[in-house]
């Protein structure tokens, strides 16, 4: 499931895990303290496109922290065979949304405080305002 989210924001930088878990959206303190606790581990800011892919054979070639990919979030990438919309579909939505969500910053609630963890990729959509994606990632 992938919800659009978009929020009022006036810094020039994209919100870092700590401003969107605890100002932004005000997770439970418990989420927000792993964060607090783990500087190190705080938002991934994106400053090259992200990737994308929409052939069958790189489906698995991603991963959210080392090469993150739009087909990540919006999981529009392999249609089936019983699919309306095509491969070619596939690519002209992402080269759309490719220059859309530059740059980008990924915010995930790592931690196992919780399951499944919430992802966000944000980035800049006008002034004073942020947007993009929520989903969710389960990680055994």
């Amino acid at each position: 499931m992938i919800c659009a989210v978009l929020f009022p924001w006036n810094k020039r930088e994209l919100p870092t895990s700590l401003e969107l878990l605890n100002g932004v959206f005000h997770f439970h303190p418990e989420i927000y303290e792993v964060h607090e606790s783990n500087p190190q581990d705080d938002s991934n800011l994106r400053e090259g496109k992200l990737y994308f892919h929409v052939d069958e054979e790189s489906k698995d070639d991603h991963d959210l922290v080392e090469k993150p990919c739009l087909n990540s979030i919006f999981e529009m990438g392999h249609p089936g065979e019983n699919d309306q919309w095509t491969f070619e579909d596939c690519r002209k939505f992402y080269e759309w949304l490719q220059p859309i969500m530059y740059p980008t910053v990924i915010v995930a609630t790592f931690g196992f405080k919780f399951s499944p963890d919430a992802i966000f990729m944000l980035t800049q959509l006008a002034p004073g305002w942020v947007g993009g994606a929520l989903t969710a990632g389960v990680f055994t």
